[in-house]
């Protein structure tokens, strides 16, 4: 005989029932929502595939519009304004308000970590292209100098304006790719407008690389006659010819000679060292540089910046030393080339800031 059925079981059977009437019908909204989704994916993949080209049209034609209204705009600047008004718009364009710093490679070829433009050995090695280095300002101003944009006439006066105004700081290594390889990429020689130029040479590169030697070619065959091998201590003489005539550093600078307009260029040699006092042979192989460049009609100055952190600094050398004069050192040049030839010989640049063994004070 079967037990009997309780009221309990009855109606947790009926709540069971509901419950389950209720999750179906969840799980058929579940499932139409799912449904629509998908629809409304293809829907959207669909529109995607139409909205591509349209976009595309509309980018090319924006860039269409873009081009003529600014030739158009280039067109009547230059018309409509003279050149010193189109001279102040351009340079609120174009000039930074700091110099334009392009790091190098390295400093100096007797410096592997890289001087002052690598400070430490764990630092990743900077790309020894040109393009890639000089790559933060072509970013930022090269739309400036397209003709596409802003026609031939404006696109090339911002381009002057860009090498009249801002300062370069550059490493010596850089000089004659500055010179001529247009950062922004256009068809037209740095050189040619550059007005404002800081050339970084470190000291060990300027007391061991440019030493005052004999040079090797046939016009010049009784140098040593007049002017024998020097040591890096013993400079006594500058040479009737201020100008090194080894290759290497002295032969990059000489590039400057390529400036057409040398009255109107700035140069700055800045000294990167850590010394606190000055050797003799560095200051006879800077004036020479100046002097020459002076003549050329270059003005010139010299300047000392501390090599950046992580550096060891080098303990001063034995031979004649002269007191540091601060980070201005264009005031010792201040004097004719024969009133410098003198002091040379004599050893009189500037004070003394001490003496070795190997000092003539």
């Amino acid at each position: 005989m079967p037990p009997p059925v309780s009221s309990d079981v009855g109606a947790a059977h009926s709540k069971l029932l509901t419950l389950q009437g209720k999750l179906r019908a969840i799980n058929d909204q579940k499932r139409e929502i799912d449904r629509q989704r998908e629809k409304l994916r293809l829907e959207a993949l669909q529109l995607f595939e139409e909205y591509k080209p349209v976009e595309q049209d509309l980018l090319a034609e924006a860039e269409r519009y873009a081009k003529a209204w600014g030739v158009q705009f280039g067109y009547t600047l230059c018309t409509k304004l003279p050149r010193e008004i189109r001279d102040i718009i351009y340079e609120e364009l174009i000039v930074s308000p700091n110099s334009i710093t392009i790091d190098p490679v390295h400093d100096d070829d007797d410096d592997p970590w890289g001087g002052w433009g690598l400070p430490s050995w764990t630092d990743t090695p900077r790309p020894d292209n040109w393009s890639i280095r000089s790559r933060a300002p072509r970013e930022q101003w090269q739309h400036l100098v397209c003709p596409e944009y802003y026609g031939p006439v404006m696109s090339h006066e911002i381009l002057q304006t860009f090498y009249n105004c801002n300062n370069f700081n550059i490493s010596i290594g850089d000089l004659g790719l500055l010179l001529t390889s247009d950062i922004l990429q256009t068809s037209h020689l740095p050189l040619e407008y550059i007005r404002k130029l800081w050339i970084n040479v470190t000291e060990t590169s300027m007391l061991h690389r440019w030493n005052w030697r004999a040079p090797t070619t046939a016009a010049a065959a009784d140098w040593d006659t007049f002017y024998p091998p020097l040591t890096d201590v013993e400079v006594t003489e500058c040479p009737a010819d201020p100008w090194p005539h080894e290759t290497g550093k002295a032969a990059i600078i000489d590039v400057l000679s390529l400036v057409p307009n040398k009255q109107a260029c700035e140069v700055a040699i800045v000294i990167r060292t850590g010394i606190h006092a000055i050797k003799h042979p560095l200051l006879v192989n800077l004036g020479g540089i100046l002097f020459r460049l002076r003549d050329e009609g270059f003005t010139v100055e010299v300047l000392q910046r501390a090599r950046k952190k992580g550096k060891k600094k080098r303990s001063v050398a034995d031979g004649k030393c002269y007191k540091f004069p601060g980070s201005d050192w264009t005031s010792l040049f201040d004097m004719s080339r024969e009133k410098w030839n003198e002091k040379v010989k004599t050893k009189t640049i500037s004070v003394c800031a001490f003496c070795s063994s190997d000092c003539y004070c």
